[in-house]
């Protein structure tokens, strides 16, 4: 089990963040800069061809500040095609998502059912994960960019002219790649791609279509404008030749290239310090991404196959203070879209990993070679669960053997629990940590359930089992009610009992006293009259 906190933790914010106002600042453009923007003709338009009623407009935090005035637009231009179409469709109504259940990057189709809303209306960055209910409009906004800087900042970055280079940027400048690309290819780059946007986070090219296998794209180098995602970083590290980033606000505007190297390494250290990890913790970072239960039962059903206790968890937007209620998980493994499932930060006291590095951190010790493919697709429908099952296999294969060694050799003999409780030939075998350089026994709690205890006519056995065993809930073993049960402290009022003393023999805990009442304005000490009462 995990090592006990020697100090609490910090689970609450500093109370002078209450002073600190973290509204969004509306921006300073003007109304016909908005129409363009945030693109509301072209909205409307599609809106009106859908036919729905009830839209849902989700924006991300940096951008509600323009929330109102784009509400107010959007809903003019809509009234204005009413009137085209007047008596033969009901008046558009919009609502504004105020806030989003996951990532700002992802389709929050929680929300939107809350008002019951016919289609969604996604504004900014987006990780264009395929959607479960309902249909998505995606704006991406259009940002400005200084295309002379950008070409002088290519030819600087890229000096031959028949190098292969994929001209990509993030979806807020993507309105400003043909016209780039045009300029670049006039200035003699021949073999310079301009891909499509598509929604397949598994392509090549995350939702890119470069019409180019894999074997040949590492031929090619990626100028990419705008910082991207860490997914996308760590996934393109393998698949081209280079990547160059292009910072639109830096001063001058240079492009540098990308070093994936340390973080690389960064995620391989995680898998090490959790090879030996009993209990694993899912979380669900997305309830939006179309077969995100699908790839929950697959991971549940890889652990179980490997003895690995799990817990599934829905916790709302990941931060540290929610995490570290759960002391007893060794490990989480994040599902949400191949975005959000990088969860990075140094206060998390437990790694946060992704399904496809929980498919390489089971597949064993010797099988477990890390060449610096690393892939972002949420799901783990190419993970085999029967691919990563030779050291697991393995142990029950030996556990087996060794019960029919044991029962063999020991058919007629009297088992004595006593003197023979460190010795169980049916333990399974530890695992060496090579990060601490210890073996560990307690790395695999649910491997008993693959290889179950053949049936014993003794008393004497059946004792040592029980005596010996993990707590069990509904007959499966369960490492969270071990852990309970070994805690000390088991809630409020836990240390008070009727007697002298505490449990431990120490002080008894304090009687209840009455407090305050009253409202907030005047609360009330005492409930007598007179000079009983005291106002404050």
């Amino acid at each position: 089990m995990p090592a006990l906190l020697t100090t609490a933790p910090v689970l609450s914010t500093p109370e002078s963040h209450v002073f600190e106002s973290s509204l969004p600042t509306p921006s300073r453009s003007s109304d016909i800069d908005l129409l363009s923007i945030y693109e509301i003709p072209r909205t409307a338009r599609e809106i009106l061809a859908g036919g729905w009623q009830r839209i849902a407009l989700q924006f991300p935090d940096g951008m509600l500040g323009d929330a109102g005035r784009v509400y107010d637009l959007l809903s003019e231009e809509l009234d204005s095609g009413d009137g085209e179409h007047k008596g033969e469709r009901e008046k558009s109504r919009l609502f504004i998502l105020g806030d989003t259940s996951y990532g700002a990057c992802c389709v929050d189709e929680i929300a939107a059912e809350h008002g019951d809303a016919e289609v969604v209306v996604h504004y900014g960055r987006a990780c264009l994960s395929p959607t479960a209910r309902l249909p998505v409009l995606y704006i991406y906004t259009i940002q400005p960019l200084d295309l002379d800087a950008a070409v002088t900042a290519f030819v600087n970055t890229v000096p031959g002219r028949h190098e292969k280079v994929v001209l990509m940027a993030d979806l807020e400048f993507h309105s400003h790649i043909q016209i780039l690309g045009s300029r670049i290819k006039a200035l003699g780059y021949p073999n310079l791609l301009i891909p499509d946007i598509i929604r397949d986070p598994d392509a090549g090219i995350p939702n890119r279509d470069a019409g180019l296998e894999v074997q040949v794209l590492k031929l090619y180098s990626i100028f990419h404008i705008s910082s991207p995602p860490t997914s996308l970083l760590l996934t393109l590290s393998s698949r081209v030749h280079n990547l160059y980033i292009y910072n639109p606000s830096s001063a001058p505007p240079t492009a540098q290239p990308s070093n994936t190297t340390p973080a690389l390494r960064r995620r391989y250290a995680l898998l090490t310090s959790l090879s030996t990890c009993g209990v694993w913790g899912i979380l669900i970072n997305t309830l939006s991404v179309k077969n995100y239960l699908t790839t929950v039962s697959q991971l549940r059903e890889l652990l179980a196959r490997h003895g690995r206790k799990s817990y599934v968890f829905v916790v709302g937007k990941i931060n540290v203070p929610k995490l570290a209620n759960f002391e007893e998980i060794g490990g989480w493994v994040v599902v949400g879209c191949w975005e959000s499932s990088v969860v990075e930060g140094e206060g998390f006291y437990r790694p946060c990993v992704t399904p496809f590095e929980m498919g390489l951190l089971l597949s064993g010790g010797a099988a477990r070679v890390w060449g610096g493919e690393w892939c972002a697709s949420a799901g783990i429908a190419t993970l085999s669960l029967d691919a990563h099952e030779s050291d697991s296999e393995e142990s029950m294969n030996n556990n087996s053997t060794n019960k029919n060694n044991n029962n063999n050799n020991n058919k007629n003999q009297h088992i004595d629990i006593d003197n023979n409780s460190d010795s169980d030939p049916d333990s399974t075998p530890p695992d060496f940590d090579l990060r601490t350089g210890k073996y560990v026994s307690h790395s695999r709690p649910l491997l008993s359930l693959a290889s179950p205890r053949p049936a014993s006519t003794s008393s004497h056995a059946l004792a040592r089992s029980q005596n010996q065993s993990m707590l069990a809930v509904n007959g499966v073993p369960s490492p969270g009610a071990e852990f309970l049960r070994g805690r000390r402290w088991m809630g409020l009022g836990s240390d008070f009992m009727d007697g002298e003393g505490g449990e431990d023999g120490g002080e008894r805990g304090a009687v209840v006293e009455q407090g305050l009442s009253g409202v907030a304005r005047g609360y009330v000490v005492g409930d007598g009259d007179g000079d009983e009462k005291e106002r404050r």
